[in-house]
């Protein structure tokens, strides 16, 4: 005969791995995606600094609200390229945007201090300094 005390136990454990995996898929399901993040992080850069914004308006908006911005390079010579690479490292092939470009980061607080996240953004202008794009560019496991 089976010993009842086991198989409760075994029950148990089953019930305990169930919950446990239905919780993680849960809370993976909370976290929204890079994509969600990029359009929603790009939405609040174009609240910001809307497109049509002089270069050197951008810079100075960019500037004012140091909190939450940041300036990595500004460039009046190049625009950016689509893989997120400065404009020294462009390939052959890649698509570049805009005549002029400013890379810069958002800023995240941590424990009362302000750190730089992983996430780039790229403003690009055309050549009369008129900002025509902001890309959003969110590295994964693969860019580090």
């Amino acid at each position: 005969m089976n010993n009842p005390i086991k198989m409760k136990f075994a029950d148990i454990i089953m019930v305990i791995l169930v919950f446990i995996i239905l919780g993680i898929f849960l809370i993976s399901l909370s976290y929204p995606n890079s994509q969600e993040v990029g359009e929603n992080s790009r939405s609040r850069i174009l609240a910001i600094t809307p497109l049509g914004t002089d270069m050197e308006d951008t810079i100075a908006l960019i500037k004012r609200n140091g909190v939450l911005l940041g300036i990595h390079h500004i460039d009046y010579e190049h625009g950016y390229a689509i893989s997120g690479r400065p404009s020294w490292q462009f390939l052959h092939d890649e698509i570049v945007i805009g005549e002029k470009s400013i890379r810069g980061f958002f800023r995240q607080s941590s424990n009362k201090e302000l750190v730089v996240s992983g996430i780039q953004i790229l403003w690009g202008f055309d050549k009369d300094s008129k900002l025509i794009d902001v890309y959003v560019w969110i590295p994964t496991e693969d860019d580090l």
